[in-house]
Formats: C-alpha cells, sequence, structure tokens
C-alpha cells in the first residue's frame, strides 16, 4: 500500500479507478521537477534560476541563460522507480529563450486491485511528459523582469489502459542587482488544464501556485545563494509547502546544496547535493531522503556551448551603433545637424559612454548656434 502510495496515489483496476474515487488528483508525474538540482534544494524553484530544468518548474528562469544548453538526468532509486528526463534551451534573439524536453517516470509492478478490492496480481504503469517552453526577458535598469510559459502533454498508460492530458505552466521572475548580489522574487502556475480520464474515470490535474525569493552574495570564489519557496497544491489538505535551501559555489567549480521542506510524510524532508562545473559541462547529484523507503540518488549531467547570450547582445549593439554613428557623421559633414544628432543620439544608445560620439553630438550642436 505504501508502494503504490509512494508511486502514483492510484489503485489500478479494472475498470480502473482511482484510490480517492471519482474526482481524484491524478498524473502525480506533473509534481516532478526534473532535475537533480531541483531535487537537491528540496524542490525551491520559484526565484532559483539559471538552468535548463527552469522549463519543468518556473519556466520564467529560462530567460536568465547566457548559453545553450542541454541536459540529462538519470535515477533508478525508490521501490524499483525509474525516472529520465531530456531537454534543451536554446537562447533566440535579443532576450528570449526556447526550450523542450521530456521526462518519463517508469512505475515498474504495481499491486493491483478490482474495482471490489480483490487483488488482481501485478500490473506496470508508465508515465510520459513532453514539454515546449518560452520566456522572455524586460530589463529595466538594474532590474530586470522574466517571463515564461510552458504547455505539456502527458501520456499515461496503468497496465493495457491508456490516457492522456495537456496542462499549461506559468511563471514570472522579478531581479535586482544589488551590491554585491543579487536578489529574485518568483511566482508560478504549474498544470493548469484538463482532467485525466481513465475509462470511466477522471481525475484532475495537481495544480501547484508557488512564490518564493532568493539572495545571492559574492562569497569564496562564487555565489552563495539562500532560497525561500511557499507552494500550495489542489490536492494539499493541510498547510502548505515550505521550502528552504542554501546553494554554494567554490570557487565556480564546486557547487554544495541542501535543501529541507515540510511538511513531508516521507522522512525528514532533507535533501543534499553537489555540482561540479567545469568548461561548460555540469555534473549535479541529488541525495533524498526518504523515511523508511531509503534514499533516492539522482544523478544528471548537463552541456552549455556557443557565445554567451550577453557578449552577442553586446556585439549587435556595437554593430547598430556604427551604422548610426557612420550616417550621423556624413550628415554632420553635410551641415545638416537636427538630421546627425537625431542619429548620433541612437548610436550613443546602443554604445553609451563612447567619447567619440559625444564629441561629434557637441560639433553637431555648435552648428546649431
Amino acid at each position: 500500500m505504501k508502494r503504490r502510495a509512494l508511486l502514483l496515489g492510484v489503485l489500478v483496476a479494472s475498470p480502473p479507478v482511482f484510490a480517492g474515487g471519482p474526482g481524484s488528483r491524478g498524473a502525480e508525474v506533473l509534481k516532478l521537477e526534473g532535475g537533480p538540482r531541483a531535487y537537491a534544494l528540496g524542490d525551491a524553484r520559484a526565484a532559483l534560476l539559471g538552468d535548463a530544468y527552469s522549463l519543468f518548474g518556473n519556466p520564467a528562469g529560462l530567460a536568465s541563460l547566457e548559453r545553450a544548453e542541454t541536459a540529462f538526468l538519470y535515477n533508478r532509486g525508490v521501490e524499483g522507480i525509474g525516472e529520465q528526463s531530456l531537454l534543451g534551451a536554446l537562447p533566440v534573439g535579443r532576450r528570449s529563450v526556447l526550450a523542450a524536453g521530456m521526462l518519463r517516470l517508469d512505475s515498474g509492478s504495481i499491486d493491483g486491485f478490482d474495482a471490489s478490492g480483490v487483488d488482481a496480481g501485478t500490473v506496470n504503469a508508465e508515465d510520459l511528459v513532453g514539454v515546449l517552453g518560452w520566456a522572455r526577458s524586460a530589463p529595466l535598469g538594474r532590474t530586470s523582469l522574466d517571463f515564461g510559459a510552458a504547455f505539456k502533454w502527458l501520456r499515461s498508460r496503468l497496465d493495457t489502459v491508456r490516457a492522456s492530458a495537456y496542462a499549461f505552466d506559468l511563471g514570472t521572475a522579478w531581479r535586482r542587482e544589488l551590491a554585491g548580489g543579487t536578489l529574485t522574487l518568483g511566482a508560478s502556475a504549474r498544470n493548469l488544464g484538463s482532467g485525466i480520464r481513465y475509462d470511466r474515470e477522471t481525475a484532475s490535474l495537481p495544480t501547484q501556485l508557488a512564490v518564493g525569493a532568493a539572495l545571492s552574495r559574492r562569497a569564496a570564489g562564487g555565489p552563495w545563494t539562500t532560497a525561500l519557496e511557499l507552494r500550495r497544491s489542489a490536492d494539499d489538505t493541510d498547510r502548505p509547502r515550505l521550502a528552504v535551501a542554501l546553494e554554494g559555489s567554490l570557487m565556480g567549480v564546486v557547487r554544495p546544496r541542501v535543501g529541507f521542506f515540510v511538511p513531508n510524510d516521507l522522512g525528514p524532508g532533507l535533501s543534499f547535493g553537489l555540482g561540479l562545473v567545469a568548461h561548460g559541462v555540469r555534473i549535479d547529484y541529488a541525495l533524498s531522503l526518504m523515511g523508511e523507503f531509503g534514499a533516492a540518488h539522482r544523478i544528471g549531467i548537463g552541456f552549455r556551448w556557443g557565445e554567451p547570450v550577453e557578449t552577442a547582445r553586446r556585439e549587435e549593439d556595437l554593430r547598430r551603433s556604427k551604422a548610426h554613428w557612420d550616417l550621423g557623421r556624413r550628415f554632420l559633414r553635410e551641415k545638416r545637424a537636427l538630421d546627425a544628432l537625431d542619429e548620433l543620439n541612437k548610436a550613443l544608445r546602443d554604445d553609451p559612454g563612447n567619447a567619440a560620439i559625444v564629441e561629434d553630438m557637441r560639433k553637431a550642436h555648435d552648428l546649431l548656434r
């Protein structure tokens, strides 16, 4: 019974029925965060941004990616449950990021019962989730407002019975650069969509609302981040879930992590992890303590490549600035002061602080006298 609760919260029958009867929550696989970093940090992901796994947590977090990224996770742990994910994210244009991913949960063989509660032997269960996401950043001086959305498609199999559903995730994040650090506030709404139907029984999706905050400060050669998240699920029967987390960075290479959350029915709510980052390759490990079920181990690997987005944006700004500057200098030679000022203003906007552009603007003003 405990294993069935751990796996799906569903009793498999013929025809299938849900553990809580009609109207129960289904598709528990949609609660999974998909990445070892998230698991190590107690799933406190609403305001922890900056990797491709934001696609499964707060899609707005994709907007802070500086380079293209692919990632893969493998887990074969508690009670034989298998979990794998594969995803990729690609910055496009000046401020947008596109992402796609897949998550698979193999629950193996579980006990099945018919509608009368009679033992029907063992059956197999598997869930497959495909996700498409998009995020965009809107810089506002020293602050940035990010927003994102993701579309999910779920295919679920309980023995010989199959079902499918769709869902949407929405997220936003506000980032503020501080002296020596960054403050981030985030919010997300996950699994908004249709219910999942097995034969004659329909279950609502596990809708979740989350808000969080994260504060990063530089120490020991890298950023150290503390995070807090408050999450409410549609199937919560008592209080919301509270998670706190700490992530460090030693010389920018070693990243220790620890998370804690309450309430938790499976163990003390503690999780630990470690990340190693070098030359665009990231290896992440997470350990979650699950009481009498033992420990769940997850390992993932990620790759980042391509030119950093900020570098590409800067080069694009400089190219555009030069085009306006060349045109402004031509107008200046032709004594067309107003046209020159218009182009030189555009050039300075894309290359602030360029003293040569400022000097040409002074010459244009002199022509107007």
